[in-house]
């Protein structure tokens, strides 16, 4: 208990661990030695030195405690203060020499013992001029009491002298002792901390490299793994181009049997129905060239395709009709299985306005655009032709695939008449993106 409470109080005295460790030898030694001014201005008076001594001792005391509360208390510690302490030490020792009995007296001891508290206090690149100090000190004393020997008061017995250095000496070498024992105790619990921070931080930088290499493991797995799934996706991808290619060239077969047919027949509504036929067939048969000809084999640039199938839809009637497309469509792509059945309704919206929508119509004019609305792809065609009234074939075969191409994109289909013109008919088709 005992030692507990004085470990406490030299905690109290000292500061903690927040304080660098020479603020905390500054702390107590400034504080041991305004203890010593104060028991030696007593022990002085008591001893009968000289009124100068014991003056000189308690003048010492105030500076001493001054600088341990500015430094403790106010947390001034700094070079500025451990100079105004080292002036002051030196002037008051000093001054003391010549009341004290000069090279017999005591003062040497204290220049001494404070050389050491110096040393300890301040850093390692101003020790040299501490030990320059003091040496100036003790040899300008010397030699002032060799020259000026008439400037020394001397002991007024030998038993004052006796007891004079007997306590000096005594504490010289006490607190001497106890400033460095503090000071190396305070070191070693410093390297303990030290050592024990340096241990965790090498078993840290341990599991940070166990990690590291793990890391690594598992980035050179994800590399394997991308790189055989690229390698499959490659593969993949040939295949639909292949698969591509062969349903466009079976595609293609079938067109050129249906023109071959078209041409051995007369009848116009037959030559008709076969040219209808022959129009699916291109506008699947586009979707799988322009799979076949891209590098990403899987999706379709929409605004291009549109372009190119309404090119291909109006060749079939260029005897009738010029350039009548407006098409405005946003930037989308779609994956085949959704591009087909896309095609296929375009292909027949367009196909019933040029056989149904312009025989009376000037100026043809269909327009196309494509806009996404709530998460809804949103397809409009209009037309300005004759209007939804008057028609025909509206519910025959082609508005019929219409519908069952609208269920394979899980969307809705509405034609309504055209705002735009007095007549004329829009044809809404809505998909979810």
């Amino acid at each position: 208990m005992r030692l507990e409470n004085g470990k406490a109080f030299m905690k109290k005295i000292g500061g903690d661990e927040s304080l660098e460790l020479e603020q905390r030898i500054f702390n107590i030694s400034s504080f041991s030695i305004s203890v010593f001014a104060l028991v030696g201005t007593i022990a002085n008076y008591f001893i009968g030195l000289n009124f100068t001594v014991v003056a000189l001792s308690f003048v010492g005391f105030i500076i001493t405690f001054t600088l341990f509360y500015l430094s403790r208390f106010k947390n001034r510690y700094s070079t500025q203060l451990i100079a105004y302490y080292l002036i002051s030490t030196g002037l008051i020792l000093g001054s003391m020499f010549f009341f004290n009995a000069g090279v017999n007296g005591t003062v040497t001891y204290l220049i001494l013992m404070f050389l050491n508290v110096f040393v300890l206090i301040v850093s390692e690149k101003k020790q040299n001029l501490i030990y320059l100090f003091f040496y100036i000190l003790l040899i300008s004393l010397i030699g002032l009491n060799y020259a000026f020997p008439h400037l020394i008061t001397k002991y007024n017995s030998n038993e004052e002298a006796f007891a004079d250095h007997a306590i000096t000496m005594l504490y010289a070498m006490f607190f001497t002792t106890y400033i460095i024992a503090t000071f190396r105790k305070k070191m070693s619990e410093d390297r303990k901390v030290i050592i024990s921070k340096s241990n965790e931080l090498e078993t840290l930088y341990e599991e940070i490299s166990i990690q590291k290499t793990a890391l690594h493991n598992t980035a050179e797995e994800l590399k394997i793994a991308l790189e055989k799934t690229n390698e499959r996706n490659k593969y993949i991808e040939t295949l639909i181009k292949e698969l591509s290619h062969r349903v466009k060239n079976n595609l293609q077969l079938v067109i050129s049997l249906l023109d071959i047919q078209s041409m051995n027949i007369s009848d116009s509504k037959s030559k008709e129905a076969i040219n209808e036929a022959k129009n699916r067939l291109l506008s699947m048969l586009l979707a799988h060239q322009k799979l076949y000809n891209i590098e990403n084999a899987v999706s379709i640039y929409i605004p291009d395709y549109i372009n190119q199938l309404t090119e291909m839809i109006q060749s079939t009637y260029r005897e009738s009709y010029d350039e009548c497309f407006e098409i405005n469509c946003i930037p989308i792509r779609h994956e085949v299985e959704k591009i087909i059945p896309l095609g296929l309704i375009i292909n027949e919206i367009i196909t019933n306005s040029f056989k149904h929508a312009f025989k009376e119509t000037e100026n043809p004019l269909i327009k196309i655009t494509i806009n996404q609305i709530n998460q809804n792809n949103i397809l409009t065609i209009s037309d300005n032709g004759s209007g939804f009234e008057k028609k025909e074939n509206y519910n025959g075969m082609g508005l019929s695939i219409v519908k069952a191409l609208t269920k394979q994109l899980h969307g809705n289909f509405e034609i309504k008449k055209t705002i735009e013109s007095k007549s004329g008919t829009t044809s809404i088709l809505e998909w979810p993106i």
